[in-house]
Parts: C-alpha cells; structure tokens; sequence
C-alpha cells in the first residue's frame, strides 16, 4: 500500500464506529486489564518486593563493613516499601 493510499485511508472514517446511543464497548465497560488480570499484581509486587529487599540487604551490608549507606539506598526501599504498601491496599472497584 502506498503513502497516498494510507493517507486516504485515514481521512474517511470507518462506518461501523456505532452511535452514542449504543454506549461503550463491552472492552470499555469490563475496565482496564490491569484491574483484571492478577498476574500483573503479582509480578508488580514481586518486583518491589525484590527491590525493597535488596535495598534492605545492601544497607545492612554496608552498615557491617563501617560504610555509609548512601542516601538514595535508603530512598528506593522507602520508595519500594510505600509503592507495595499501595499495590496491596489499592482499591479495586
């Protein structure tokens, strides 16, 4: 297919768009997928999970070895830790 084509395409829209009257589509009324769908949650809170984790274990190691544990350490497992607190509690409606 050509640009020329394309563009035409394009400029005239579909007839079967359906009318307000009809109301949204069954894919706009079960809402968004992630809302849905539980493996999104699960591998969302496994991630932060690892990283809070990870920042915790990091912070502990360098606390044993007489090093400062640099700011944004402490900054991504809070952040880690506030973003699965609201994964957890999010209200589903």
């Amino acid at each position: 297919m050509t640009v020329e084509a394309k563009s035409e395409d394009t400029r005239d829209p579909p007839d079967d768009w359906g009318t307000v009257a009809d109301g949204p589509s069954p894919r706009l009324q079960s809402g968004p997928a992630y809302l849905r769908d539980r493996f999104f949650y699960r591998v969302v809170g496994s991630s932060l999970a690892i990283l809070a984790g990870l920042a915790l274990v990091g912070a502990i190691a360098l606390a044993a070895y007489d090093k400062s544990v640099p700011d944004f350490v402490v900054a991504l497992g809070s952040t880690a830790i506030g973003a699965l607190a609201g994964v957890l509690v999010a209200d589903r409606r």
